[in-house]
């Protein structure tokens, strides 16, 4: 799935779209959001919607600025930053 900034042709988001346990259509895999300038803003998985794994935040430069761990997608999990 691709979402562009408005008026423009660069990305705002891209993500990997696959069904779910239930057969719908959700966020599965690759996830990336981009600046309005294109350049990465951040990345990370889905599974089934959710933020899972190590996500990575960057600046506007593209200089990392933190990585979260979003664990398993559990109701549980929150997010542990990593300077």
């Amino acid at each position: 799935m691709k979402q562009f900034w408005e008026g423009t042709k660069n990305l705002k988001f891209w993500n990997e779209m696959r069904r779910d346990e239930n057969g719908r259509w959700d966020r599965n895999g690759i996830g990336r959001a981009y600046y309005a300038g294109g350049m990465l803003e951040r990345e990370g998985m889905y599974r089934n919607g959710k933020r899972v794994g190590v996500w990575t935040y960057y600046d506007v430069d593209g200089k990392v600025l933190r990585t979260e761990n979003r664990g398993d997608g559990g109701a549980a999990d929150d997010a542990t930053p990593r300077p």
